[in-house]
């Protein structure tokens, strides 16, 4: 998907893909298109089985030849009966609650906790695909480390995040007073302190991908209209079936089907096209996680 004109309403990278790879610290990790760096998948809004949220996904990257682990990540445990089950990695426990009354940024807080002890520390990079809230979780966790926030790792190496149906700009949410609820509205506390594109220190491809069926999260928001980000791709209203806030993290039907209109600003002056022959969401996210920029 290589285009070559300037989007108006798209805010351009703040930085050239040269300087930021200038300025990442010896030893960083190289970039590169590879199929055998660690994944992290990590899921949104209320509690439930990372098994059924995530296992179409984890299945097609095993097709596609994937070689890197492929990490489910839980983070919600208020006790045995409201908890994260069936995940490859677990942030909370009975000594170590989270709930929907923790702030996002503390969950953003333990995933780059687990990133760093598992993989930065030892100068290895991560792919991350997260859905809805999740992507909300990655820029937390990425913000937090970037301005050397209290109780943050030092570094993180994340080479790509992909975010699926996320409220990059919030969503009206009004089912609860919990306090992530009231934090995903727009114009919330936390959504004005989280970096748009937030940079690790092997520097962070951002792709987002949003939907016109998502019944929960707008496609503008999905795709956080102004801001910026190295890809964005949204699904247009007329395709064969819907992608829902639920299944554009397990459509892989129609590959080569697809109307959607898509951004890479890798390219200069790009304003984005559309096309009748576009990939499968969770297409777009295998080729996100494997090419290192330009795709």
């Amino acid at each position: 998907m290589q285009q070559s004109d300037a989007d108006p309403d798209v805010a351009q990278l703040p930085e050239s893909v040269d300087m930021l790879m200038h300025s990442a610290a010896a030893g960083t990790p190289k970039r590169g298109d590879s199929k055998n760096e660690p994944v992290y998948l990590v899921h949104g809004y209320t509690y439930g089985d990372c098994g059924s949220r995530w296992n179409t996904l984890k299945g097609k990257l095993r097709d596609w030849r994937w070689t890197g682990p492929i990490h489910t990540v839980g983070y919600y445990y208020a006790n045995e009966k409201s908890r994260d089950t069936n995940c490859d990695i677990n942030l909370a426990d009975a000594k170590n609650p989270l709930t929907y009354n923790d702030s996002i940024m503390e969950v953003g807080r333990r995933v780059a906790w687990d990133i760093h002890n598992r993989y930065a520390k030892d100068g290895r990079s991560v792919d991350v695909v997260a859905h809805s809230m999740g992507g909300l979780v990655m820029r937390a966790a990425l913000t937090g480390v970037a301005t050397k926030a209290k109780g943050f790792p030092p570094h993180l190496y994340i080479e790509d995040v992909v975010t699926l149906g996320t409220p990059h700009q919030g969503f009206d949410c009004r089912s609860t007073e919990w306090l992530q609820c009231r934090e995903m509205r727009p114009g919330s506390a936390l959504l004005g302190s989280l970096r748009h594109n937030p940079q690790s220190a092997q520097r962070t491809d951002w792709t987002l991908v949003s939907s016109e069926d998502d019944e929960t999260v707008s496609a503008n928001s999905g795709i956080d209209l102004n801001q910026p980000a190295g890809h964005k791709i949204k699904y247009l209203a007329t395709n064969k079936v819907k992608v829902t806030h639920s299944s554009i993290r397990t459509e892989h039907r129609y590959h080569r089907e697809w109307n959607l209109r898509y951004w890479n600003h890798y390219f200069k002056d790009d304003k984005g096209k559309e096309t009748s022959k576009g990939w499968s969401p969770l297409h777009t996210a295998g080729f996100a996680i494997y090419y290192a920029d330009k795709w």
